[in-house]
């Protein structure tokens, strides 16, 4: 019996999929020593799985086909937006456009939007009237980016010079990832990590 859960038409596949549709990025389905899978039913099979979503362009995008409580076809969710909140968005385009590369697609008095992938935009918002959200001193979000050449991200940062980082690459002790973690011009934290060989 195969044991990952998102080939289709095995225990506990349907639920995978439902979780694999909120994102047209690729989808690593790390199941918890890879034989959970097919030898567990439903919910408990599927809730086995550790779901990773990574940055890779161009993946295909795996369709939901019911809404796991009502059995009834969902609206489809096309991308996601990130917004982040500046006093100032000189600075902060400057780091998601010129230090990170993103592909600039939209811009305002008020707002510019980021490409991070083909389905998820970075928004940087300008406080005033028209945010919805205060600017505040220490914002707790992170934006985490999952990629394969953590290491050479950690060396184009840290060359620039103008990037503050929060903590070097390095492999953690408590997880299966090489990371690293820079603070963006609004203090929020930005990590980049790749995943180690062995997986959750």
């Amino acid at each position: 019996m195969p044991d990952c859960p998102l080939e289709l038409g095995r225990k506990a596949g349907r639920y995978c999929r439902l979780l694999a549709s909120l994102s047209s990025t690729a989808l690593l389905c790390a199941c918890t020593r890879h034989s959970l899978c097919g030898r567990r039913s439903g919910l408990l099979a599927a809730f086995s799985c550790s779901l990773a979503i990574t940055l890779a362009p161009g993946a295909p995008m795996a369709q939901a086909e019911v809404n796991a409580a009502t059995d009834q076809p969902r609206p489809s969710i096309d991308e996601t937006v990130i917004m982040l909140y500046y006093r100032d968005l000189g600075p902060a385009a400057a780091f998601y456009g010129d230090a990170l590369g993103l592909e600039a697609v939209y811009e305002s008095a008020s707002a510019q939007l980021f490409r991070l992938t083909p389905t998820t935009v970075v928004g940087i918002v300008r406080e005033g009237e028209q945010a919805y959200h205060p600017v505040r001193e220490e914002n707790a979000v992170m934006l985490s980016i999952v990629t394969a050449d953590v290491d050479a991200w950690f060396e184009r940062l840290r060359e620039r010079g103008d990037i503050e980082i929060l903590k070097p690459v390095a492999n953690s002790p408590d997880n299966p990832i090489r990371a690293f973690l820079v603070a963006d011009p609004g203090g929020y934290t930005v990590e980049f990590f790749s995943w180690l060989d062995e997986q959750p």
